[in-house]
């Protein structure tokens, strides 16, 4: 699968927050999400995730939907409505 976001910026929010910003690539939109890791965890995970981990593995505490923001940039609201057709 091409990659479909870029992760553009991450902010720590105290040791065990993260946002995240990202540019999903089909429409430009930029989003931002808080997942429930230390920016240094994220980072790590985010390195075994390039090198070939599964997402579910890679990010053991982010729930199924963080993982989809980060691989293919689509909300939580957007997988709701694409499952209702």
């Amino acid at each position: 699968m091409a990659q479909m976001t870029k992760i553009l910026e991450t902010k720590a929010l105290g040791n065990d927050k993260t946002e995240i910003s990202l540019i999903r690539f089909f429409d430009g939109q930029v989003l931002h999400f808080v997942v429930p890791v230390g920016r240094d965890t994220f980072r790590a995970c985010l390195q075994q995730w390039h090198k070939g981990a599964l997402v579910q593995n890679a990010f053991p505490d982010l729930n199924a939907n963080q993982r989809e923001m980060l691989m293919t940039g689509f909300t939580e609201a957007e997988m709701d409505e694409l499952g209702d057709n």
